[in-house]
Order: structure tokens, then C-alpha cells, then sequence
């Protein structure tokens, strides 16, 4: 049974206080993500609904990456893009989590998905890739025969030049 699709987005940055940088990737979310692990490790702060441009300049930021950077839930982060022109965006750390998981940690941050639409020059209905929640298919006898594969192309909106027929193609996207 699938309970829920959550669209998101992630963009690489690099997070500068002073004479210090850390790299860092934005996972861009909202509303539909079920941030209830991410918010049940917070250490500080909180963590935002996304559900609004109220949110938009919003950062939850780990543990690992609050304690390198020596940042706080209030501070404002400054965030260089490397593209071509450089973009710089100054957030504001809504919360700090810890989920344990060191990697993990030490490489995600979460933000609104309008932010990464935003600085990709996305429309509102694009994504880089959904995330879907499927009940316990162990539970239900399923975990060894069930296959999930879902594929596409980062900012692809899922759609169709001109009628959808037998012969039509499926232009560029997976």
C-alpha cells in the first residue's frame, strides 16, 4: 500500500562563517514530507512546516554541522552556490537535528522546495525525484518478491508533447 509521495529536491552548497567552509546539500522539502524522525532528534529549535514562503529562507541544519561551524538555531548561514555566476543566499536556522547516522548528518541539510526550485529556475510542479512511503511490505509477505523502480530526469515535468496515443513518444523524460 502506498501512503504517501513526498517530491524533493537537493542542491549542493557550501556553508562560510568566517575563515571556516563545510560542504553541505540542501534537501529541498514540503508539506507532504514526514519530518517526525528528523524532528523527534532535534537538539535545538524547529522544525519547519513548509508550507509557505513564511519558510522559504528556512534551514535545519545536523548536529555534526552546527558544532563545525559553531551556528546556533537563530543564527543566520550564509550559502555559496558554485554555479556560473556564484549565488549567495543568507538563511535562517530554524532547528538543528541529530538522527545518529553519521554520514547522513554530515552531509544534509533540509530546506523548502521553493527555495531549490527557486535558485534552479524550476516551476512550481518540478522535482528532482519523489520519495514513497510503502507500508510494511515484510509484514505483509511481500519483501521478497516486490521491486520499486521509479526513474526520471532531475526538473523533467512527467509529460507528453501533443496527443497520447499508441504512437506517440515519450519525449525526454523517464
Amino acid at each position: 500500500d502506498l501512503v504517501r509521495i513526498q517530491p524533493y529536491a537537493t542542491k549542493a552548497g557550501i556553508i562560510r562563517t568566517g575563515n571556516d567552509i563545510h560542504g553541505v546539500v540542501l534537501k529541498g522539502i514540503d508539506k507532504s514530507y514526514d519530518t517526525h524522525y528528523f524532528s523527534s532528534g532535534l537538539q535545538e529549535g524547529r522544525f519547519p512546516e513548509f508550507h509557505d514562503s513564511t519558510s522559504l529562507n528556512s534551514v535545519v541544519i545536523s548536529s555534526s554541522t552546527a558544532r563545525q561551524m559553531q551556528l546556533h538555531a537563530g543564527d543566520d548561514m550564509i550559502v555559496h552556490f558554485i554555479e556560473d555566476p556564484p549565488r549567495v543566499r543568507k538563511l535562517k536556522i530554524a532547528g538543528i537535528y541529530n538522527t545518529g547516522l553519521e554520514e547522513f548528518d554530515e552531509r544534509f541539510a533540509f530546506c523548502h522546495l521553493d527555495l531549490i526550485r527557486k535558485l534552479n529556475h524550476w516551476n512550481n510542479q518540478q522535482a528532482g525525484g519523489v520519495e514513497l512511503l510503502i507500508r510494511d511490505l515484510k509484514q505483509r509477505g511481500l519483501l521478497d518478491t516486490t521491486i520499486v523502480h521509479w526513474g526520471g530526469e532531475i526538473g523533467r515535468l512527467p509529460v507528453c508533447e501533443g496527443d497520447l496515443n499508441d504512437t506517440a513518444g515519450r519525449d525526454h523524460n523517464g
